[in-house]
């Protein structure tokens, strides 16, 4: 996949090299964690940026601080590609989106990159203009996409 940049090659503990080869599918070294957090300090933070053309949201708060801990720790932040695990070069997050049409939902998304260097208004500046593309249908390689999995069957 010569055209993704993998980032820097990282030579994998004894711990790592037995768990990815030893665990089952996927492989890909992926968290998913649940967290309950208290949201009326955001929100009245939050509400500091009522006159911002794009205001943030609970959704980019949150995902400034995970990016600000994946920049802090940088050993959670890695691919594995090919039996090879690479740092990644840069803190993106994709950001899960309901799209709602016309009599139908779907899900999809997209993704902020260099996270921590962006402001929290940015984030909301540009994610609002890359919901508002998948929502018209123009965000190029989403389209492809659904065109390929609406093309195959069933599994």
């Amino acid at each position: 996949m010569k055209h993704l940049n993998l980032g820097e090659k990282q030579k994998p503990t004894s711990y790592r090299k037995i768990a990815i080869s030893s665990w089952n599918h996927p492989r890909d070294p992926s968290t998913y964690s649940w967290i309950e957090l208290p949201t009326a300090p955001m929100e009245a933070f939050l509400e500091s940026f009522s006159s911002a053309e794009a205001r943030p949201t609970i959704t980019h708060f949150v995902a400034k601080i995970i990016a600000h801990t994946l920049q802090k720790n940088p050993e959670l932040d890695h691919v594995l590609r090919n039996g090879a695990l690479y740092r990644r070069p840069t803190t993106d997050l994709y950001i899960t989106t309901l799209l709602k049409g016309k009599g139908s939902l779907d899900l999809s998304g997209f993704t902020l990159r260099d996270i921590p260097h962006k402001s929290l208004v940015a984030l909301a500046t540009e994610s609002g203009a890359l919901v508002d593309a998948l929502r018209k249908g123009e965000d190029a390689e989403t389209e492809r996409t659904k065109q390929v999995t609406l093309s195959l069957p069933n599994w």
